[in-house]
């Protein structure tokens, strides 16, 4: 329940915590804390990793985050599932 389906089978989202404010377009500079996994838990990066938020280009990451971040709202956590 709740999850949003961007691309059928190849990404989703489920918003964890609302957020409000300003919303990320493709023309923003969002500066994002972030835990990725695999999907058998295995880690594959996060922010702490690298000594804390960072700011994000979207047109510089893969097309799945890209697409996952665009509409999020200041201070929203999103789980996203890149398939």
């Amino acid at each position: 329940p709740g999850v949003v389906k961007l691309e059928d089978g190849k990404i989703q989202y489920k918003i964890l915590k609302e957020g409000s404010g300003d919303v990320v377009t493709e023309e923003t500079l969002p500066t994002i804390n972030y835990d990725a996994t695999y999907s058998n838990g295995q880690k594959l990066g996060s922010s702490e990793q690298t000594g804390g938020p960072i700011e994000v280009k979207l047109n510089d990451t893969i097309p799945g985050f890209k697409k996952g971040m665009l509409g999020m709202k200041l201070g929203e956590k999103r789980r996203v599932l890149i398939h």
